[in-house]
């Protein structure tokens, strides 16, 4: 019966590692997700600013060659211009929603480290590399919290 505890006790421990390597790892899918929302709806802004730079120049070309009088000139720049407007507040309200996202899946890619950093079941090599994996992860959220506050780009 005794023995029977132990084999229990071992496999207990070997799926507490497997679910910690598990869990680890869906974080890592969940950061690649978020990242590639992130970068996606970047490129959407500046498609969304292309095109509206290409449909101003053409309006303004018309109002030059004489197709369209001057109030209707700025009627579609004021359309145009709010039209940006809306494009740029909800492609912000997906990127920003997706960078906290990626903050929150990073801490737990952290924490899911730092268990395995601190757990006795894993081998000494094992449990240094998760450890310092645990640092260059929180060190890359340091710097995406100051890049979504915008710290770098004050005017410069």
């Amino acid at each position: 019966m005794n023995q029977e505890n132990n084999n229990f006790h071992d496999n207990r421990y070997i799926d507490n590692e497997q679910k910690k390597i598990k869990r680890i790892m869906i974080g890592i899918v969940l950061a690649i997700i978020a990242g590639t929302i992130i970068v996606a709806s970047d490129a959407v802004l500046e498609i969304s600013a292309f095109e509206y730079n290409m449909a101003n120049q053409k309006n303004y070309l018309d109002y030059r060659d004489g197709i369209i009088d001057y109030n209707e000139y700025n009627d579609r720049r004021y359309e145009l211009l709010y039209d940006l407007s809306q494009t740029q507040y909800a492609i912000s309200i997906v990127s920003n929603s997706a960078r906290i996202g990626l903050n929150i899946i990073f801490i737990f890619i952290i924490i899911g480290f730092l268990s395995i950093a601190i757990d006795m079941s894993f081998n000494k090599k094992m449990r240094r590399i998760s450890l310092v994996l645990a640092c260059i992860t929180s060190l890359s959220i340091t710097y995406f919290i100051f890049l979504s506050v915008n710290i770098f780009y004050m005017g410069f």
